[in-house]
């Protein structure tokens, strides 16, 4: 059968086709319902090209409940019928039929996780060991801490890790 585009989203692999029996629309989802697959074995697997309004097409159609599928569609000829979703438009109008309102745009109800980039982890409870704390002398001037002595490394065998860094 043959059909024209009227809409096409390639971003979502959607599509609207007006066929030649004047049918239901039939509507065309994902690179599954396109005659060409792509090559996902070749150096280069390139997509098939998505059809665009006003590409001339033929395709098969099943029913699935209430809708029209488009299957095994390929392009006849591209930019065919440009001007056809306009005209279908205008004759819309002229007959006094009103364009649907549009839809919002869908939110989640749920913010999506994680809600901030890193939670908060308490102080001696993540991989580092926590900071040694100084004490101050004087209320207003900070004392530097003496440098601590080094201490002999463990040897691995000797050393125990626990959740908090080194045991």
């Amino acid at each position: 059968m043959l059909g024209v585009v009227v809409w096409s989203k390639e971003p979502v692999q959607a599509a609207v086709v007006w066929c030649e029996d004047h049918g239901d629309i039939a509507y065309l989802s994902g690179y599954g319902g396109l005659a060409e697959q792509p090559d996902y074995l070749s150096l280069d697997p390139a997509p098939p090209r998505w059809p665009a309004a006003g590409d001339l097409v033929t395709l098969d159609t099943t029913r699935s409940g209430e809708q029209r599928l488009a299957r095994n569609l390929a392009i006849l000829e591209a930019d065919w019928g440009l001007a056809l979703p306009a005209s279908l438009r205008d004759m819309a109008e002229r007959m006094g039929i009103a364009d649907p309102a549009p839809r919002p745009a869908w939110r989640p109800s749920v913010p999506a996780f994680p809600p901030a980039p890193f939670a908060p982890v308490p102080a001696g409870q993540g991989m580092m060991p926590p900071a040694a704390r100084q004490s101050l002398s004087a209320p207003d001037l900070p004392q530097a801490a003496p440098a601590p002595a080094p201490a002999e490394a463990a040897p691995i065998a000797e050393q125990r890790w626990r959740r908090g860094g080194l045991g």
